[in-house]
């Protein structure tokens, strides 16, 4: 009894002597604390964000496509601007996103490996902040990059294209005024300005994407901080091709343009027999006429 009672009392006394990795300083563990609490009220205030974009993107999803319905200008005016009201809200919601995703990559950045990937697992936050032991920098950093050139690449050429579609669609009755239903001049005049606003806007949101992407992100944030960089631009695009008139309208005048342009190549055509026809007509009867004595 008495060797049980000196053996307790020993380890007692000794306890601070024993090393344990699980012991730290009162510094460090309110850091963790802190970053750990912080972090997970930013992931809270991210999952509202992205619900609250969910709900923006299913409202513009149904106003676009009541737009492509209505024909009254008082119901065209309505919906668009509702619609200019949802992106506004829309645009806020997200730029709002990312600016705590930048803070919540910045508070888990405050403690180390780890601690920093425990945390991240802890409150769910991996791919807002990523995870140190998930393999090597260099080459995460690589993969980040090879997505930046890949969703650039896709949203450029995406919009680019709208924007080539849209001025190509606004230009084809001036040009067929202008030049007076020559299909050539009209076709080269159409290419060359959708070729301009290709240009334009896909330089446009490389340089917003740039812009947004150079001072980091992690990979798995890349695509929604690229759209929001963008998404001004996007906006006044979409509405510009909600209010083009469908493809249908758009074949018929470009139906009729050929139509006018075979007119008048037959127009050519018979004034030039009828003017061929005379002349023969006129030397047969020179020939034929009887000679005056």
């Amino acid at each position: 009894m008495n060797a049980l009672l000196f053996l307790a009392i020993t380890l007692a006394v000794a306890e601070d002597d024993i090393y344990s990795p699980f012991k730290r300083s009162c510094v460090i563990q309110n850091r963790i604390n802190s970053v750990t609490a912080e972090t997970k009220n930013l992931q809270m205030r991210i999952e509202i964000d992205e619900q609250q974009e969910r709900n923006f993107m299913d409202t513009l999803f149904y106003l676009y496509r009541d737009l492509k319905y209505a024909t009254l200008t008082e119901d065209r005016t309505r919906l668009e601007l509702e619609i200019e009201g949802i992106q506004k809200k829309l645009h806020d919601v997200r730029t709002h996103k990312v600016d705590l995703l930048r803070d919540i990559r910045k508070s888990a950045d405050k403690v180390t490996q780890p601690f920093r990937d425990n945390i991240a697992r802890t409150n769910r936050i991996e791919r807002h902040v990523g995870l140190e032991d998930s393999g090597n920098f260099v080459e995460e950093r690589y993969k980040t990059q090879d997505s930046i050139k890949k969703i650039t690449e896709a949203l450029a050429n995406k919009y680019a294209s709208l924007a080539a579609k849209v001025e190509a669609q606004n230009v084809v009755e001036k040009a067929t005024k202008k030049f007076k239903n020559d299909a050539k001049k009209i076709k080269e005049y159409v290419e060359k300005k959708a070729e301009a606003a290709y240009k334009d806007i896909h330089a446009k949101v490389v340089k917003a994407i740039n812009g947004a992407t150079e001072n980091g992100v992690v990979r798995s944030d890349v695509e929604a901080v690229a759209k929001t960089a963008i998404e001004g631009l996007v906006n006044t695009l979409e509405m510009k091709a909600a209010a083009l008139p469908n493809i249908k309208v758009a074949e018929k005048l470009a139906d009729k343009i050929v139509k006018t342009q075979l007119k008048g190549v037959k127009r050519t055509t018979k004034k030039v027999a009828k003017k061929a026809t005379k002349k023969a007509t006129k030397k047969v009867t020179k020939k034929t006429a009887p000679k005056k004595k």
